[in-house]
């Protein structure tokens, strides 16, 4: 998160805890005060994803600074209120629960990692708390639930999309590195069928601990079974140094790497620095650098709210969430409820650009589908 929004985040939340008198009137909504709405979050920002979480963070943040501009949301401010989870199914169920049992959150502003979603998904339809925006893809969280409203395609489709360009040129021996998680078991089993789907063949599968993870012993695996791409499903962390291990075993290059969307370009740069190039990963977002009128709004509004230096591809996600939030806001109108905002959000369309739409349903909460195949050049550059 860039200063000025950490400060801006600190700010909110000083607030929250030195006015512990403004409490929502009898018988409004949670969260729903005259002058603002308050949204929470739960988040890792200091997990093995934090890059990610920040980032993503940035351009939400940026959005509602852009409507409270303007003079807020039918009248009302909006703002965020974070809890931190580490990356950490209990915390973030903890942070959810406390949300959901008090007077002063409206509903959430994204909730990150796909073990945290699917646990998460009871309480929410426990507490009636709608969630815009899930951090995840799997196919697991995205099984209908009324107060969860996705704002990015499934990990299958990009799982999906890799295999199938590989193939399509040749490369069939597949090695996959996975998070022993949620996260990780689901891109596995999308790998599974992808292969199957396109006659390509996993000759090994690599499982580690999301934290705490031994490179040295991963790498050796994918060496031994000499692949010609490894499909890396975890984070910049762990990528940078499995791919830092097999060059020292193998005294070479690892073979065509492919990450997911969730997999932090800036992070990935800033850890492998020039061996970071040549990485394949695919995208659920436009270019923010390109041509869109998406991505040209972003970077009007990242310019004045934001950080201009901040133009990624996780930032530009959080700003289109923050986009389908307001949407909900502006729809639901001035008496703002829960069920009157889960049911506004069912029935819009949201069209700002054509690579992306967005529709919702009282049957279907899935988002957009779009999917492309990005290659990183030097200094992390992405190329399409």
């Amino acid at each position: 998160m860039t200063p000025v929004r950490r400060r801006a985040f600190c700010a909110a939340a000083a607030a929250a805890a030195a006015a512990p008198w403004i409490v929502a009137a009898r018988g409004s909504e949670p969260g729903v005060y005259d002058n603002k709405v308050v949204f929470g979050q739960t988040i890792g920002f200091d997990s093995v994803w934090g890059s990610l979480y920040r980032n993503y963070t940035d351009g939400l943040l940026a959005c509602f600074a852009q409507v409270n501009a303007q003079g807020g949301m039918h009248g009302r401010q909006l703002s965020v209120v974070r809890r931190e989870d580490n990356y950490v199914i209990d915390r973030a169920l903890a942070n959810v629960r406390a949300f959901g049992q008090g007077a002063d959150v409206f509903g959430l502003a994204c909730i990150g990692g796909s073990g945290i979603t699917l646990a998460a998904m009871p309480l929410l339809e426990e507490y009636r708390l709608p969630a815009v925006g899930a951090l995840t893809g799997a196919d697991g969280a995205r099984v209908y639930n009324r107060y969860l409203f996705h704002t990015r395609t499934a990990y299958s489709n990009e799982v999906e999309k890799m295999v199938e360009h590989l193939s399509t040129i040749g490369i069939r021996r597949m090695a996959v590195v996975y998070q022993d998680n949620a996260f990780g078991m689901s891109t596995l089993a999308a790998a599974q069928k992808a292969a199957q789907r396109f006659q390509a063949q996993l000759v090994a599968d690599v499982p580690h601990p999301a934290e705490n993870w031994e490179g040295r012993g991963m790498a050796a695996t994918v060496v031994k079974a000499a692949p010609q791409a490894v499909l890396l499903f975890t984070s910049p962390s762990t990528v940078a140094d499995l791919m830092k291990q097999y060059r020292a075993q193998a005294r070479a290059a690892l073979p065509s790497p492919w990450v997911l969307s969730v997999t932090s370009v800036p992070k990935l740069s800033e850890l492998l620095e020039t061996d970071v190039r040549g990485i394949a990963i695919t995208q659920v977002m436009p270019h923010p650098r390109g041509p869109s009128r998406a991505a040209r709004n972003f970077r009007s509004v990242m310019a004045r709210h934001g950080s201009g230096d901040a133009l990624s591809y996780e930032a530009l996600e959080g700003f289109m969430t923050g986009r389908v939030i307001v949407e909900g806001l502006r729809r639901a109108g001035r008496n703002l409820t829960r069920e009157g905002y889960v049911r506004a959000l069912e029935g819009f369309e949201l069209q700002s650009l054509e690579e992306l739409d967005y529709r919702y349903t009282a049957s279907s909460h899935l988002g957009p589908s779009f999917v492309e195949v990005t290659l990183l050049g030097a200094g992390g550059t992405v190329l399409r």
